[in-house]
């Protein structure tokens, strides 16, 4: 089965993270979003791109912390620029972009959705960069992505603390666009939230996008090879990988406890 699955409507691309059972951001997973969306751009059909899940009650859970732990370096740069390029890639997507997250969108999973042109929520879930709360921290282009759709003084707190905000939270500082109670309500959004973005001339908006989103875009690029071995620096020392271990391990044991 595949990682991510395509599906077109009137001219609208859905691409559904399809990697049981929380669409954990695993390097396989990533490059073959990369694939999918190369291929979306390419075709000239396609309006818009609908970012989702396969799966009813999660959008993703997050970076697929076993690439992270007890792994090589070699391994572990190519799942970091892998991260790396599906962010660039996303965030500077020409056609308007819209994340639809029929359940919880945890840190990496939140990160996709910030570089989304907007952002939908399930009423009943949660969106945010919870990081700190297993002793990680969110790579500098998440905070920055946090930031620029928040603002200083909310991404400080929430950074920090590791908050995950459900949605109506989440909808009052900014962080989602819309919420929805149903996945039929979710379609409805969608369409409500193209209609601006469609309503233009769209060479002119996708130029407008360009500039605004350059200076991160070009920056992030830029930084992506100092980035890898920074983060492997990091992420393979003891305390680290302890960490990871333990969060592993009590993931799996909740697993477990609800089989």
């Amino acid at each position: 089965m595949a990682l991510v699955l395509r599906e077109d409507r009137n001219g609208l691309a859905y691409l559904k993270l399809n990697s049981k059972p929380v669409n954990a951001l695993s390097y396989e997973l990533m490059a073959a979003l990369i694939e999918e969306l190369e291929k979306v751009k390419k075709d000239k059909q396609i309006k818009a791109l609908i970012l989702t899940s396969a799966f009813p009650n999660i959008f993703s859970a997050g970076l697929n912390l076993y690439d992270m732990y007890n792994t090589t370096k070699e391994k572990f740069i190519r799942f970091w620029g892998a991260f790396i390029d599906v962010t660039h890639l996303l965030y500077t997507f020409p056609i308007p972009t819209i994340c639809a997250c029929p359940g919880h969108a945890n840190p990496a999973g939140c990160g996709l959705a910030l570089c989304c042109d907007y952002r939908i929520l399930r009423k009943g879930y949660k969106i945010g960069l919870s990081e700190t709360k297993i002793g990680i921290v969110a790579p500098w282009w998440l905070q920055d992505l946090m930031i620029q759709v928040i603002g200083r003084r909310q991404a400080n707190r929430a950074l920090q603390c590791g908050i995950l905000f459900p949605a109506e939270e989440a909808l009052k500082i900014g962080l989602i666009d819309a919420m929805c109670d149903t996945l039929e309500d979710m379609e409805t959004e969608i369409k409500k939230g193209l209609t601006p973005f469609l309503k233009v001339v769209p060479m002119a908006r996708a130029h407008t996008k360009h500039i605004l989103q350059d200076p991160f875009a070009s920056k992030l690029l830029a930084c992506r090879e100092q980035d890898c071995i920074e983060k492997w620096n990091v992420i393979s020392s003891p305390p680290l990988q302890n960490m990871l271990g333990l969060a592993i391990k009590s993931i799996s044991k909740r697993s477990k406890s609800k089989l």
